[in-house]
């Protein structure tokens, strides 16, 4: 969570490009000047996370996992697996895969067209139509 800095993310070394993600930003950049202090920031995240967690012990995982697929947004969208370490990314490797998302399974993997195994680990970017 970015809130006032934005990260050095990995780049092309010719072109200069971002390769993981959309041009780094930061909530302050987004959301100036009604950005939230960090000590507020730290008591928003962990009200929210008692409260999942109380919802974790009372119903279980279903409904938490139900609520990240409702909010994930990627199920049908083209999109390229990275390797999780940032160092290991380059240009001239390319993304692990790349596919359109079937499905998020119970256990959060997910399931690309044309990749057989479910997708467990790794940086997901989305793809733009067209490229």
């Amino acid at each position: 969570l970015n809130l006032a800095v934005a990260p050095e993310l990995v780049t092309d070394p010719t072109s200069g490009a971002d390769l993981l993600a959309l041009p780094a930003t930061s909530l302050g950049a987004r959301m100036h000047p009604a950005v939230p202090s960090l000590p507020e920031t730290l008591a928003m995240m962990l009200t929210n996370l008692a409260e999942q967690f109380g919802c974790l012990e009372k119903e279980g995982p279903t409904a938490l996992v139900q609520a990240y697929r409702n909010h994930a947004r990627m199920v049908g969208r083209e999109v390229a697996i990275w390797p999780d370490a940032a160092a290991d990314v380059g240009a001239e490797s390319g993304p692990l895969h790349r596919g359109e998302v079937l499905a998020i399974g119970p256990d959060l993997s997910l399931r690309l067209r044309g990749v057989a195994d479910p997708i467990i680990s790794g940086r997901l970017t989305f793809i733009r139509p067209g490229t």
